[in-house]
């Protein structure tokens, strides 16, 4: 078996252990034990890494360090709406609204006049 460098569950780049595609067609199931031992396996094509098979484990913990991410959104949602409500945001708001007609109308006639 060889190896191959690429970016690991840990987030280093470390070496992974590698099967070629025709072995994992040909034993299966070793490569499964293998990848359950392991934690994670690559599977190469013409000497690429193209697959990675994670131990539930590893999946699970990748998972886990990922986060929820409605959670992140949450978060970036309450501090847009925080940016908002701050001092200056009523006056810009209301630039805002006074100004778009002005453009939507000017933007028209530019396409009509062509």
């Amino acid at each position: 078996m060889s190896a191959v460098k690429m970016l690991a569950p840990s987030g280093q780049i470390e070496e992974v252990e590698a099967v070629s595609a025709t072995a994992v067609k040909n034993s299966f199931a070793e490569v499964l034990e293998k990848a359950v031992e392991r934690g994670i396996l690559a599977i190469t094509r013409h000497d690429k890494a193209r697959v990675v098979i994670l131990s539930l484990t590893e999946y699970e913990a990748l998972v886990k360090r990922a986060g929820d991410p409605l959670e992140r959104l949450h978060g970036h949602f309450d501090e847009i709406v925080s940016r908002m409500q701050g001092p200056g945001t009523d006056r810009a708001v209301k630039e805002l609204f006074e100004t778009a007609p002005k453009t939507a109308r000017s933007s028209r006639r530019r396409t009509t006049r062509r």
